[in-house]
């Protein structure tokens, strides 16, 4: 009996062979075996196709593999069974980081293609995640080898004999966030019993977890329904409606968030309907604020009026009509209470108003036209300088004399009434240089003194410049000052000079030890005078 053997080196080629083969990996990718996988295996693949390439959130998408092996030569070894496991992961073209989409799948071929003409067929579909944490963004997506052995006379470990990943293609993810649904809204509010063809109105509110506007759907038993507009979480809203037939009805309501996310209904409140009584008409509209015809009207001023109806239990809504033409437009729609604010108005504009009433049976009275005219614009608060009075002061100390003068600035307004409490700064020349602000008196006037000049020089100029006027509430328009400085001589009609200044010095000073000796003589003789007649 002949048995042949086979050396471990043969049973290896053979097992990367096979499974290189049914991993549909190239000849050229393993140069280490594509001499085995050639001369056992023609290989054919189609690209790695994807459910989707755009993946919203946790959304579960598929990559399917497909392909064929064919064997072209019996193998010198059998081969029952072959298995290779791989893992899916993603890597951001960004950032660099990696997702791993599904940890593990493994492509298994039982029995295994032996003979000549076997064929293999791989078509194996790998479900695939991205973790809830990812980063949105493109990600190329690549297969990683995990295990690869194959079962020929004993299980064979051929890892290491195969490529340790593969691109399988790219596909771009977006991250979204789960999206909770509103509350389930209060009971709706509103009439507990009416008549039909009138209207009800009807409230109310819930909140969306995630800040998200809602709107109300209201369910109002007789197979009807209505919806609000988007309004923000928490806000309540409502709906009218009327019902055809008497009876009674339940009304509930449910909350939608602008992702379509829906509460579930309310509790229902139960509306009797009954065959309505005879009908009066709202009250016409009276006593409006601003009244008729009225002038000097604030324009931040709010319209209001009263109204009513004559039968108990009837509601009433109001049109408002407002503008600058007697035939005014309408600006408010079906408003429940007595008030309105048109916002700012135009200065010294008159404005026209009337209010249609009508009650929840469809009744309506139309009110009087009314009229308004707005105050004049405020005179804007200006002030200038009226005035500078300028005034020499003079002085002396012992054989030294001194000169100064005054600046009295007087301030008004555009019709020449003082101004008080202007803050007044201005500043001196020529013989000085100091500065000084001060604010005015009651009369608009206020005083500046300049420091003194010692032996002022004949001829000696002072000169007083206004620098700014300020008051809080209050523009200072320099354009229209009378004058902005003023100036005033010391001695302007006596010669000057230095030689002139130091003669008046010695005369001063002659006179004042004149003087000084006239004292000490007249001292001195009445002390003689007093001893001789003493001696007497």
């Amino acid at each position: 009996m002949n048995q042949k053997v086979f050396s471990k080196r043969a049973i290896r080629h053979v097992a990367i062979a096979l499974v290189l083969a049914i991993s549909l990996v190239p000849i050229s990718t393993s140069p280490v075996a594509a001499i085995s996988v050639g001369d056992y295996f023609q290989i054919s693949y189609d690209a790695v196709e994807f459910s989707q390439t755009e993946i919203h959130g946790n959304e579960v998408f598929y990559a399917t593999i497909k392909g064929e092996a064919i064997c072209i030569e019996d193998l010198p070894v059998p081969v029952s069974e072959a298995r290779v496991t791989s893992r899916v992961v993603a890597e951001h073209q960004a950032s660099g980081d990696e997702e791993t989409l599904n940890p593990s799948y493994t492509i298994t071929i039982k029995p295994s293609p032996n003979k000549k003409g076997d064929t293999t067929e791989i078509n194996k579909v790998i479900p695939l995640q991205f973790p809830e944490e990812s980063e949105s963004g493109d990600y190329d997506v690549v297969a990683e080898l995990i295990e690869a052995k194959v079962q020929a006379l004993l299980w064979i470990d051929v890892t290491n004999y195969l490529p340790p990943s593969q691109a399988m293609g790219l596909v771009t993810y977006i991250a979204s966030t789960i999206n909770n649904t509103p509350t389930i809204p209060s009971t709706p509010t509103g009439p507990t019993s009416g008549y039909t063809t009138a209207y009800y109105s009807y409230s109310t509110s819930a909140t969306d977890p995630d800040g998200d506007q809602i709107k109300y759907t209201f369910d109002w038993g007789d197979g009807s329904t209505s919806a609000t507009a988007f309004v923000s979480s928490g806000t309540t809203a409502s709906k009218s409606h009327s019902w055809s037939n008497p009876g009674s009805y339940y009304v509930r309501a449910k909350a939608t968030d602008n992702k379509d996310a829906s509460s579930k209904w309310s509790v229902a409140k139960m509306v009797t309907i009954s065959i309505p009584l005879i009908n009066n008409p709202p009250n016409p509209s009276n006593s409006p604020s601003p009244a008729d015809d009225a002038t000097a009207v604030s324009i931040d001023t709010n319209l209001s009026w009263s109204g009513g109806d004559p039968d108990a239990g009837d509601t009433v809504a109001y049109d408002v009509y407002f503008g600058t033409s007697s035939s005014p437009t309408e600006v408010s729609e079906s408003k429940a209470g007595t008030s309105y604010s048109p916002g700012t108005l135009d200065y010294n504009t008159k404005y026209y108003w009337k209010i249609i009433a009508t009650d929840n049976h469809g009744a309506s009275t139309t009110g009087p036209l009314w009229d308004f005219t707005t105050t004049e614009p405020p005179v804007e608060q200006e002030m200038h300088i009226a005035d500078i009075q300028m005034a020499s002061k003079s002085g002396e100390l012992w054989i030294f004399n001194y000169a100064y003068t005054t600046a009295t600035v007087t301030i008004v307004d555009a019709r020449d009434n003082p101004v008080p409490e202007a803050e007044v700064s201005g500043h001196w020349s020529n013989a000085t240089s100091d500065s000084d602000s001060k604010a005015t008196n009651s009369q608009g006037k206020v005083t500046f003194t300049s420091n003194r000049v010692q032996n002022a020089a004949k001829g000696t100029k002072f000169t007083f410049i206004a620098d700014d006027v300020t008051k809080s509430g209050w523009t200072y328009n320099s354009d229209v000052n009378s004058e902005t400085s003023d100036s005033i001589t010391v001695n302007p009609d006596s010669p000057g000079g230095f030689f002139s200044d130091i003669l008046s010095l010695v005369k001063q000073f002659i006179q004042k030890i004149k003087s000084i000796l006239s004292e000490a003589i007249g001292r001195q003789g009445k002390t003689i005078d007093a001893q001789i007649a003493k001696q007497d």
